[in-house]
C-alpha cells in the first residue's frame, strides 16, 4: 500500500459563483419556491424514530438551489472540493483476476471504531466531488473511512475483460469481505453509495438476507453465494436509479438527458479503448469451457460463473462497433450485457434493477431520492413502495438532481444530502451503542 497524492479540482468557484447568480435570478420565472419540501417515509418503529429525528428537521431546512435538476446534477459535480486528508491506496484482487482499489483514511483500520464506507457512481472514483466532501467532513466528526474505486476508474488498466457491471455483485462482495477482515467485529460500518453505485450495494445487502432460505429469482448470477457476506451496520443510498428500464426510458426521452448518456457512454469507451489490447486477446482465444471450472464455486454449470464468462461471450461482441455507440444503453446492449451473459439489455437491466430487491434489506437503509432526478424515474419510486419494509427511511425530495441536492444558502459546500448521509451515519452509532 502506498500514499496518493490527489490533484485539486479542475473547476473554479469562481465559474460556479457566476453561473449560481443566474440560476437565482431566474428562480421566480421558473416558478420554484424557496423551500421545496422534503417528504419522510418510514414505519414507526422505535429504531426508525429514533434514527429520523434529527433528519426530520434536516429536511425542513432544506431549501434546493434554483433551476431543476438537471442543474442540480451538473452544479454538483463542479463544486471545489479541498480535502487534505492523507489516504492510503490498497489493490484488491477479484474472483476473476481484475483488480479493485481500496482508499483508507486510516493506516490502522483494525483499531477503527466507525468506519464510513464511500462506493461512488459507475464512472466516479476517489476523487469525485462527492465522495471528497464526505470524506473531509467525516474526518472532522472523528470517522475513519474507505472508499472503493471501481474496475479500470482509477489506472485505465484492467487485469481482465470485465468492466463494472451493474447486476454483478462479486465486486461489492469483495469489498465488504476486505473491510470485515481489516476491522474488529465490534466496528460500527456504515456504507453511504451513491447512483449505480447504490444500486449495487441494495442488490448486494438484500441478497445476503435471501441467501439462507430460497434465493429470490430475479438476483443475478453469482459466484460463491453462499459466502456472500454484509458487514455493513447501516447504510445510505443516494440517487438509486433503483429500476434500470424506467430509468434509460427516461434518460433518452430528452437531449438532455440524451447528452448526460452520451457523456457516460464516452467514458466506458474510453475505458474500453485504453484496455482494446487484453480484450481482443481474451477475444480471440477464449479459454475452453473444459477449463472454467472455478475452484471452490457452488454453480453447477461453469459456463455460468461471471468469473470466467466474460472471456467466452467476447468471441460474440463486436467490438468496432460497440466502440461507435454514442448512448450508454447502446454500449450495455452491445458489450456490458453480452460479457455478463444476458441475453437481452431488458434482460441485464431487469436483473440489475434494486426495486425488486430492496424489499429483503435486513439493515436499517436510508434512501434519498429527488423527483427531478433525470435519471429516476419518479412514478416508479411511487409504486415502489419502499416504506413497507420496516428498515428503510426513505427521504423523497421535490428536487435535488442526480447526486446534486445543493441547498441555496451556501451551495459551494457540502450537498444537503452529504449532510444528512453523515448525520444518519453518526445516529446509527448513537443507535448500536444503546442496543
Amino acid at each position: 500500500m502506498r500514499a496518493i497524492h490527489k490533484p485539486s479540482p479542475t473547476f473554479g468557484s469562481s465559474v460556479f459563483g457566476a453561473s449560481l447568480g443566474f440560476l437565482r435570478s431566474v428562480k421566480s420565472s421558473l416558478g420554484v419556491s424557496e423551500g421545496h419540501p422534503c417528504l419522510v417515509h418510514c414505519q414507526a418503529t422505535e429504531t426508525n424514530t429514533f434514527l429520523v429525528e434529527k433528519l426530520c428537521e434536516l429536511a425542513k431546512s432544506y431549501h434546493p438551489l434554483a433551476g431543476g435538476g438537471v442543474a442540480q446534477t451538473a452544479f454538483g459535480t463542479i463544486r471545489d472540493a479541498f480535502c487534505d486528508v492523507p489516504l492510503v491506496r490498497e489493490v484488491v484482487e477479484t474472483p476473476d483476476g481484475g483488480h479493485l482499489f481500496l482508499h483508507w483514511s486510516t493506516e490502522q483500520p483494525q483499531l477503527a471504531s466507525r468506519l464510513l464506507v464511500l462506493i461512488p457512481g459507475v464512472t466516479g472514483n476517489f476523487q469525485s466531488v462527492y465522495i471528497q466532501f464526505l470524506l473531509r467532513d467525516a474526518a472532522k466528526s472523528g470517522w475513519d473511512v474507505v472508499i472503493l474505486t471501481f474496475r479500470g476508474l482509477e489506472s485505465d488498466d484492467l487485469q481482465s475483460p470485465m468492466i463494472t457491471c451493474a447486476a454483478d455483485r462479486s465486486d461489492i462482495n469483495t469489498l465488504l469481505r476486505r473491510i470485515s477482515e481489516r476491522t474488529s467485529p465490534t466496528c460500527c460500518r456504515v456504507g453511504v453509495a451513491f447512483s449505480m453505485g447504490a444500486n449495487m450495494l441494495v442488490n448486494h445487502i438484500a441478497l445476503h438476507s435471501s441467501k439462507h432460505s430460497s434465493e429470490p429469482t430475479h438476483f443475478p448470477p453469482s459466484c460463491n453465494t453462499h459466502s456472500d457476506i454484509c458487514s455493513l451496520t447501516a447504510a445510505v443510498s443516494v440517487s438509486n436509479p433503483f429500476d434500470f428500464v424506467a430509468s434509460a426510458n427516461k434518460l433518452h426521452s430528452t437531449w438532455t438527458g440524451r447528452i448526460m448518456s452520451q457523456s457516460i457512454a464516452k467514458n466506458l469507451k474510453k475505458l474500453l479503448g485504453a484496455n482494446l489490447e487484453l480484450v481482443k486477446k481474451e477475444h480471440v482465444h477464449p479459454i475452453p469451457s473444459r477449463q472454467m471450472g472455478c475452484e471452490g464455486c457452488d454453480r453447477d454449470d461453469a459456463l455460468l460463473c461471471p468469473r470466467t464468462l466474460p472471456r467466452l461471450v467476447l468471441a460474440q461482441v463486436d467490438l468496432e462497433k460497440v466502440m461507435k455507440t454514442d448512448l450508454v444503453n447502446d454500449f450495455d446492449e452491445m458489450f456490458t450485457s453480452k460479457i455478463c451473459g444476458y441475453h437481452s439489455l431488458n434482460h441485464y437491466y431487469n436483473s440489475a434493477s434494486s426495486s425488486y430487491s430492496i424489499p429483503h434489506v435486513p439493515i436499517p437503509l436510508l434512501v434519498i431520492t429527488s423527483n427531478d432526478d433525470p435519471f429516476v424515474c419518479a412514478a416508479r419510486i411511487e409504486q415502489l413502495s419502499l416504506p413497507s419494509n420496516q428498515n428503510i427511511i426513505v427521504l423523497e425530495c421535490a428536487s435535488g438532481g442526480h447526486v446534486g441536492f445543493l441547498d441555496s444558502s451556501n451551495p459551494t459546500t457540502s450537498s444537503w444530502a452529504e449532510r444528512v448521509a453523515l448525520e444518519f451515519a453518526d445516529r446509527v452509532v448513537q443507535w448500536k451503542s444503546k442496543s
